[in-house]
């Protein structure tokens, strides 16, 4: 039974969560970012697993480089795709293709309350401090909602430390870690070791709490057998292909689509070294002092050597007041926790395995150490009393300040429309056909899509495309529904 000052407060808490999440929303959809990948591939996919009518317009086979997407339609994880295609179908316009991201922090956050108890405001307007996020959260790409999904399981695997557990609510509990897993598999391959990191927290929990250890084994097998169903993508490559995680190479598997080279090279003389330090270093942003780089926050998460790709996300303020607050804690907390002993052991497990991934130092493939990383923190701020809560409170909302200074002005969560009202329904497309390459060069005809966003003006930063720039200028323009392509040097004309 609630008290009134607790009933008063769970309802502020409650209208304010409610007020963020329509704040979030409208400024997913207002200033919807759509990448020109999800129209060269994430959109094709879509719309073919979903049966979209006209679907043909978005053909695989009408785009130039259409084996490399075919290998990938074969290979990758395609569940984000299935959410991809039904949005666009039931609304008919890529702006809501963004709730693919916005949805998955608010249940994040919803998630965080039901479980723990703590703040669900406050929990996503820490989330919004967080530069990848507040970006992410309206955008068309599939990291945020992988990362959410990553947390979700995260967050079981906390409350299975909790001693209180009746046994209906750890089989409750393992049977939504098996689902959610299953769904992290589907979704991101680099969602799977930390799966398996969890699953192996889940399982010493179970049967290290458990006064009837044939109670224990049942539930701990659900866990294990959750690891198996997050790994269904890979077997099934594995079989098919003869590579987990076909087309890509990587290791002793070979791929149509070779190993990306993405590390900053600047410390390859460390070997096995160099990949963790280039996470500490992408962390802290010091990568980008290194390579003359300004913290300038957007989506890019291309080959890192390349000193034109910004690979910042967590924003260098976040990271210090992050270090700040637990010196805070652990020297003024009269009592610790074991929530946060629990949750910061596991979080520095799942970021040193983290470390030693491909890519780890690009960030917006691990938008869970934020998510993670509030949690702590908000577990921590519950031990103080009114005075640093207050405090902590002001702090967060100076907090949103740099993150949103330093983010490219289209990119910002908050501004002007970005993404005005289109007047077209891009699903009848009849330009998309196989014949036309502008310059000849095995270019997707799909990377034209993101004038999109540019007012019919040829707009990319994408190297391959810089060429083709220079040797035909191709503009496009959207008029009563049809895809006109009017060239200028160009070998052929495509209308």
């Amino acid at each position: 039974m609630l008290k009134p000052n607790q009933k008063t407060q769970f309802d502020f808490d409650l209208l304010f969560f409610i007020l963020l999440s329509g704040i979030v929303l409208a400024a997913a959809l207002l200033r919807a970012s759509v990448p020109w990948d999800t129209l060269a591939y994430h959109l094709p996919f879509g719309s073919k697993l979903v049966n979209i009518p006209k679907s043909e317009d978005f053909s695989l086979h009408n785009v130039a480089y259409k084996d490399v997407l075919l290998n990938r339609f074969h290979g990758i994880p395609l569940f984000p795709y299935y959410i991809h295609g039904y949005l666009f179908r039931i609304f008919g316009s890529m702006r809501y293709l963004t709730l693919i991201s916005a949805i998955p922090l608010l249940i994040t956050a919803w998630f965080a309350k039901s479980f723990f108890g703590v703040s669900r405001s406050l929990f996503l307007l820490l989330c919004l401090t967080v530069p990848l996020i507040a970006i992410h959260a309206h955008t068309s790409y599939t990291d945020l909602m992988s990362g959410a999904l990553v947390a979700l399981c995260t967050f079981i695997a906390i409350k299975m430390f909790e001693l209180e557990q009746s046994l209906r609510q750890r089989y409750v509990l393992a049977l939504s870690f098996f689902f959610l897993s299953f769904l992290s598999g589907q979704t991101k391959y680099f969602a799977i070791p930390f799966i398996f990191v969890l699953a192996v927290f889940c399982v010493y929990a179970v049967l290290s709490r458990s006064d009837k250890p044939k109670e224990g084994w049942p539930i701990a097998a659900l866990f294990l057998l959750a690891v198996l169903a997050a790994s269904t993508k890979l077997i099934t490559n594995y079989i098919e292909f003869n590579n987990p995680v076909y087309p890509i190479g990587f290791w002793r598997f070979s791929g149509p689509e070779a190993t990306w080279r993405t590390d900053p090279a600047y410390l390859s003389f460390l070997g096995i070294l160099a990949g963790p330090l280039y996470f500490i270093l992408s962390l802290t942003e010091l990568d980008l002092v290194i390579r003359g780089i300004q913290p300038y926050y957007t989506l890019a998460a291309g080959s890192g050597w390349h000193d034109k790709v910004f690979t910042a996300g967590f924003g260098f303020v976040n990271v210090i007041c992050f270090i700040l607050w637990q010196l805070f804690y652990f020297l003024k907390a009269k009592h610790k926790d074991p929530t946060v002993t629990i949750t910061a052991i596991i979080l520095i497990v799942m970021l040193s395995v983290n470390s030693l991934l491909t890519q780890a130092h690009l960030l917006r493939y691990w938008l869970y150490i934020p998510f993670i990383a509030i949690l702590l923190v908000l577990f921590q701020l519950k031990q103080f009393g009114t005075g640093v809560k207050i405090a902590f409170v002001i702090g967060t909302f100076i907090l949103l300040i740099p993150g949103h200074i330093y983010t490219d002005s289209t990119q910002r969560l908050f501004g002007p429309a970005l993404y005005s009202d289109p007047h077209y329904d891009l699903r009848p497309i009849q330009a998309t056909n196989p014949d036309f390459v502008c310059t000849g060069n095995n270019v997707s005809f799909a990377l034209l899509f993101t004038t999109v966003l540019n007012e019919g003006n040829w707009k990319t930063d994408t190297p391959e495309c810089q060429q083709d720039i220079k040797a035909c200028k191709c503009f496009v323009d959207f008029v009563d529904g049809n895809l006109i392509i009017t060239q200028s040097g160009c070998d052929r004309r495509s209308n």
